[in-house]
């Protein structure tokens, strides 16, 4: 592997072993039911930005609606944060990877 992919990989595997960690850890404090909808919205988020069509905001109304109405508890906003923002990182980060890879 050349340094500019290393560069990319490093990272990659950080924020997905951080990920992993988290929803693991988020096990021992709620359902798994309520954990993997948490673990859900980092996805959710990802489809959001890169959406624009009228049909797709409908479900994701749809699913905050139904999030929103779950009532969770404050590990489980705690655990929908950093599932987030790690899920978007890696995208982005996978998106770097694939670039660096094609070079």
């Amino acid at each position: 592997m050349t340094a500019a992919q290393w560069r990319a990989v490093i990272p990659y595997g950080v924020v997905l072993g951080t990920m992993n960690i988290v929803f693991y850890l988020s096990l021992s404090r709620m359902p798994l039911s309520v954990a993997v909808t948490v673990e859900f919205v980092g996805p959710l988020a990802v489809a959001v930005f890169d959406s624009r069509r009228a049909v797709d905001m409908a479900r994701v109304v749809l699913v905050v609606t139904g999030i929103a109405r779950s009532r969770l508890g404050r590990a489980a906003q705690r655990t929908r944060s950093v599932s987030c923002s790690h899920w978007q990182r890696m995208v982005t980060l996978g998106t770097m990877i694939s670039a660096t890879a094609s070079h």
